[in-house]
């Protein structure tokens, strides 16, 4: 029977949590095949970890787990399970957790990293919202350039759109961007807003956390 060890030790890891100081650690499968004969592929449950073959010693097949550029930049601690499998339609032949633990790294400056942050500012993957009943500029009444001009609004009806929240890191800086689209419609145009400092009301805001770029 198939099982995963620590190389170079051979300590048996089935069905135990392997602690790791830092981003990438070696394993071993010991036994290439299951027990209908399958070939055993070596996968993992997260979107967080890669691994690949190093190699062999002896009879055990070695692989290299690393944590992805992307959680690299954004957490100090990455947690998964391993599995040995030959089909993965039925359980798999051996599996043990793993837990990475590291100092949180900059992000390239060439190669921004972006995640979606939607599920921890608003505890939902998609926030639909419903804007409100809002005044807009009959166009036909506004004159370009012209300092005297008093253009005449109307009432909009307000409309559901959906929210993401994202945020981008370049180094050791990250910020906070927000995409929102029209519910259910394609986009025709891209308006970008840029939000204003916190300055007027400074004791009020930092009460709120919005010194923290990525605080809800």
């Amino acid at each position: 029977m198939a099982y995963f060890c620590e190389v170079p030790s051979g300590r048996r890891l089935s069905g135990t949590t392997l602690v790791v100081n830092g981003p990438s650690v070696k394993i071993g499968l010991n036994g290439t095949r299951d027990d209908s004969g399958n070939d055993l592929i070596v996968t993992n449950g997260g979107d967080d970890l890669v691994n690949f073959e190093a190699g062999k010693q002896g009879d055990i097949a070695v692989y290299t787990l690393r944590v992805k550029q992307a959680a690299l930049a954004t957490h100090a601690v990455i947690k998964d399970t391993v599995y040995a499998t030959g089909d993965l339609g039925k359980p798999a032949a051996d599996s043990f957790n793993i837990e990475f633990r590291f100092k949180t790294q900059p992000a390239p400056a060439q190669h921004p990293v972006v995640r979606d942050v939607t599920q921890e500012v608003f505890g939902v993957s998609e926030y639909v919202f419903a804007t409100g009943t809002n005044p807009i500029v009959n166009v036909a009444t506004f004159r370009a350039n012209d300092a005297a001009n008093v253009p005449e609004f109307s009432m909009a009806t307000g409309k559901a759109v959906s929210l993401k929240v994202f945020a981008a890191k370049i180094g050791n800086v990250e910020r906070a961007y927000w995409l929102m689209l029209p519910s259910g419609k394609a986009a025709r145009s891209v308006m970008i807003v840029i939000s204003h400092g916190f300055g007027q009301n400074h004791k009020h805001y930092s009460a709120l956390n919005y010194d923290n770029p990525l605080s809800p």
